[in-house]
């Protein structure tokens, strides 16, 4: 049975290549196709960077769960370990996924996987809370953030309104010592979320056919075969 799919990072790349400058346009788009198609992607020196930096958190979280250490005596820099404190009693790397009926194209799964997630009802955050850890050595502002397709579609896989990025800001993009870190808090209004992610839907694939990628994404991205 055909299978229709969607990641939020795919919408996003396409929200990009909308509404980027005309000078941006050539490479927006080869990007965009590049990820329908799923091209090979090596992960660069800076996404590396960033996956570690995630994997050190839950290793300090679960060290400090399973066996007892202090995080705030063990080696690491303040903002790290605030991070960790942040983190203490999540879960980590939680799959997540919820299907909407898009008009003419039937169902539509969407998926994503959280770094951090507190359930409804969790001794910690009663209504649940999804955290997401990133880093970058050029933090410009939250719009980056804020404007991205990540914390709704999250937000509606548990029906939890309450997301928070946990940005380390590099001292330089070389560096892996933190200068600074940002918390973006926001509060999501579930109530219209359905209906903006299905019209985002519809947008991508009304794009899709007009440009003939409807193929490359239908069995190439959503790996439905031929």
């Amino acid at each position: 049975m055909a299978t229709l799919k969607i990641a939020p990072t795919l919408l996003n790349s396409f929200d990009f290549y909308i509404g980027c400058p005309e000078s941006w346009k050539v490479r927006a788009y080869e990007g965009l196709v590049s990820t329908i198609k799923r091209a090979p992607f090596k992960p660069t020196p800076e996404i590396t960077k960033g996956l570690n930096f995630e994997a050190q958190v839950q290793k300090r979280v679960e060290g400090c769960l399973q066996f007892g250490w202090k995080n705030h005596e063990l080696p690491g820099s303040t903002e790290f370990k605030i991070v960790v404190d942040r983190c203490m009693y999540g879960k980590f790397q939680v799959w997540g996924k919820r299907t909407y009926d898009v008009p003419g194209y039937g169902k539509v799964k969407t998926v994503g996987k959280a770094d951090v997630l507190f359930s409804k009802g969790s001794d910690h955050f009663q209504y649940g809370k999804i955290i997401d850890i990133k880093t970058t050595g050029n933090f410009k502002d939250e719009r980056k953030y804020t404007e991205s397709w990540q914390p709704l579609v999250y937000g509606m896989f548990w029906e939890i309104p309450y997301f928070q990025f946990l940005v380390a800001v590099w001292e330089d993009a070389g560096s892996t010592k933190i200068k600074s870190l940002k918390a973006i808090n926001m509060k999501l209004d579930l109530e219209t979320a359905e209906e903006r992610i299905v019209n985002q839907i519809t947008n991508f694939y009304t794009w899709l056919n007009l440009n003939g990628l409807w193929e490359d994404y239908f069995h190439t991205y959503c790996k439905n075969p031929r």
